[in-house]
């Protein structure tokens, strides 16, 4: 039975249980041992311990694995566990009174709860029927009782812990002695667990009904996030909150957009935003513009970091578009330099006459008549604009009926541009640091020529490629080299309203946006705010759990770089069927005015895969992101086969490089502490 609340299943004469850790809890950290690396940087701050984090770890674990070995049943409580801990390694038992409190306090703070789970016992809660919490764990019950309270599950709770009633779910004693109770006597009993065994297996040959959760199971991208780092806390902190990020979800939101939202939008973007936010420290700048629909999630990204840091920096989503700058942009002087600007930016690459027209501002039937009188073909691109055509269509904007009312549309536009960057205090400083993702700086350029010489803009980027900006322009590029998809990261960085496409004033005389924002109802509906709720879930649990005093704001930095980017990879080669439907059948706009899109990858065939090994160019026919075509191709044999396989790869080497560091650094750990008493440099 899949759902425990369904209708069978709230029958009279049934109980329900729920494994804890990993079904109803989850923690901030990739594995579970990795709290010790939090606990032995505690220790060295309280003046304790002077062991390493990794030799904590060891001789932690080992201690475990030593004191169950003592009893048949192999339950141990945690004080069992730290007397032996005292014992190798000859700590005061003060000292170890202090490790165990300071162990149990590290769970509470990086405990986190799983939605899905608690949405499931607060319903049956209310119902009026028995439920249990089973855990197999050397924490007491009232210690259990604490995690599952901090994480908002009901109270009372009935919880059953396996080293208080020596009897475990992984030997599969602890359900036949909880269907004993007296209290129980005569009901049906349906458990959920992660644990194909344990919480599974075991229960089922017990009599009981249970189900597998594999929500909790760490996926592939998950994975090499922490492969990425360099196996320390920050790098299980970082894959950890990742993951907790996906399991705290509570709206309901397509799959696809749940993983990556959680595994890459977060990490990606909050390493953009730090590094953004440390440059801009480091130049000595007290406010960053997060511009244009972009800045929507990065600016609330940026607010996290700016309270995680401590510092007196104002963040600003301000409000932009191309569009939005070009009429303010263009030139308030000679008649001949409006025209020859205005050509200039709204009249570039592939924009055909008709689209930079629009953009200018002129109506339907004006294009039609300028078109006309020009002798220029109005779907004519700029690239194919020649000599001769381009100095009739010259003359004819320059012409009483076309320029006046392209001047006063000018006018009124840069009055009110100003204004409203007044009220975002754009010109408080000599420098504006303003944010984007990139990626050729037209709304830069746009902008500088709107506030001309009142101030300076620093312009940031994820990514410039074919810049129209010249060498004056001051940027700031964050990976010039990296393989992005800008489509996709538009996708991921996205707003819940509609595109700024210009500025006036109000009947109060304040300045607005014409015509205003509105709802972006296609992106609502496909899930962009719960895409940005669960982006900035993972930056609140990092910035949680990374206490500051314990780490340098750049060592987070370059461990939150190297995650994402791993994430960032594995996410653009091997997308899940359900990231690539969810991303991949987004209509991307593909023209200045928003007027043509397509599916950012369509699906296709497995004689399509063969075609493109030898039309490379037909791709790009077809796809902006052809991993995820493969992907959303999971019908064809072909295709499917070359996105399982990449995936598989991917996983394996993560794994091999998890298991290599996990030996060498318990290998260094045992030779540090294992050798004699007078090696041991580890306690004060």
């Amino acid at each position: 039975m899949d759902d425990l609340s369904s209708s069978s299943a709230t029958s009279v004469g049934w109980a329900y249980s729920f494994d804890v850790f990993d079904t109803s809890l989850c923690r901030l950290v990739h594995a579970p041992e990795h709290l010790h690396l939090v606990v032995a940087r505690e220790l060295r701050r309280l003046g304790v311990s002077k062991l390493s984090d990794a030799e904590w770890l060891y001789a932690r674990t080992q201690a475990e694995f030593d004191q169950r070995l003592t009893v048949p049943h192999h339950e141990v409580t945690l004080d069992d566990i730290y007397g032996r801990l005292s014992d190798f390694l000859g700590l005061a038992p003060e000292v170890g009174r202090v490790a165990r409190q300071t162990e149990f306090k590290a769970e509470l703070r990086l405990i986190r709860p799983i939605a899905s789970t608690r949405s499931r016992v607060a319903t049956l809660a209310g119902s009026g029927q028995p439920l249990l919490f089973l855990s197999d764990t050397y924490f007491t019950r009232q210690e259990v009782e604490a995690l599952l309270a901090k994480a908002g599950y009901p109270l009372p709770t009935d919880v059953v812990s396996s080293c208080e009633e020596l009897k475990s779910k992984i030997e599969g004693s602890i359900f036949g002695h909880v269907a004993g109770r007296e209290n129980l006597s005569g009901l049906r009993f349906q458990h959920l667990g992660d644990n194909a065994l344990s919480d599974v297996r075991n229960a089922r040959a017990n009599g009981w009904e249970a189900t597998l959760f594999s929500a909790s199971h760490w996926t592939t991208r998950e994975r090499v996030m922490f492969a990425s780092g360099a196996g320390d806390i920050l790098a299980s902190t970082i894959a950890g909150s990742a993951r907790a990020a996906r399991l705290g979800q509570e709206v309901p939101v397509k799959e696809g957009v749940l993983t990556a939202a959680a595994s890459v939008v977060g990490p990606l973007f909050a390493a953009y935003v730090l590094w953004v936010l440390l440059d801009v420290l480091k130049r000595g700048g007290r406010a960053i513009h997060f511009l244009a629909r972009d800045g929507q999630v990065l600016a609330s990204i940026c607010e996290r970091f700016v309270r995680w840091l401590g510092v007196d920096v104002a963040v600003h989503y301000t409000y932009a578009s191309r569009q939005a700058f070009l009429l303010p942009a263009l030139p308030d002087g000679g008649d001949e330099d409006l025209i020859d600007e205005a050509l200039a930016l709204a009249y570039y690459d592939r924009i055909s006459l008709s689209e930079a027209l629009i953009s200018l501002g002129y109506a339907p039937g004006d294009i039609d008549q300028i078109a006309e009188a020009s002798g220029v073909d109005p779907d004519t691109p700029r690239s194919g604009l020649s000599e001769s055509d381009a100095g009739p269509l010259r003359a004819v904007l320059l012409l009483p009926e076309w320029l006046y009312p392209l001047r006063e549309r000018a006018r009124q536009a840069r009055a009110a541009t100003l204004a409203y960057l007044e009220t975002k205090h754009f010109f408080a400083a000599g420098d504006a640091c303003a944010v984007d993702l990139g990626w050729r700086g037209t709304t830069q350029r746009r902008l500088q020529q709107v506030v001309g010489d009142r101030v300076r803009l620093v312009g940031y980027y994820m990514g410039l490629s074919n810049t129209v900006l010249g060498p004056e322009a001051q940027t700031r590029v964050w990976l010039p080299n990296a393989p992005w998809k800008t489509a996709l990261l538009e996708v991921m960085a996205a707003a819940d309203h509609t595109s700024v496409k210009g500025f006036g004033f109000s009947e109060h005389g304040e300045p607005v946006c014409e015509p205003p924002l509105r709802e972006d109802t296609v992106l609502v509906a496909w899930g962009v705010r719960q895409q940005q709720e669960i982006a900035l879930r993972f930056v609140d649990y990092v910035t949680e759990a990374v206490e500051r005093e314990d780490c340098e704001p750049e060592q987070l930095y370059e461990a939150l770089a190297a995650a994402a980017l791993a994430a960032y990879r594995h996410f653009m080669l091997s997308p899940s069927w359900a990231e690539a439907e969810a991303y991949g059948a987004i209509l991307h706009q593909e023209d200045v005015n928003h007027l043509k899109s397509r599916e950012l990858a369509q699906r296709l065939k497995s004689v399509d895969v063969f075609r493109h090994l030898v039309d490379r160019g037909a791709k790009g026919a077809v796809t902006s992101w052809y991993t995820g075509s493969l992907a959303r191709s999971r019908g064809e044999f072909i295709p499917a086969l070359i996105s399982r396989g990449l995936d598989k790869m991917i996983e394996l080497d993560a794994r091999i490089r998890t298991k290599r560091r996990n030996w060498m650094a318990r290998r260094q750990a045992r030779e540090v502490l294992g050798a004699s008493p007078a090696r041991r440099r580890g306690v004060t």
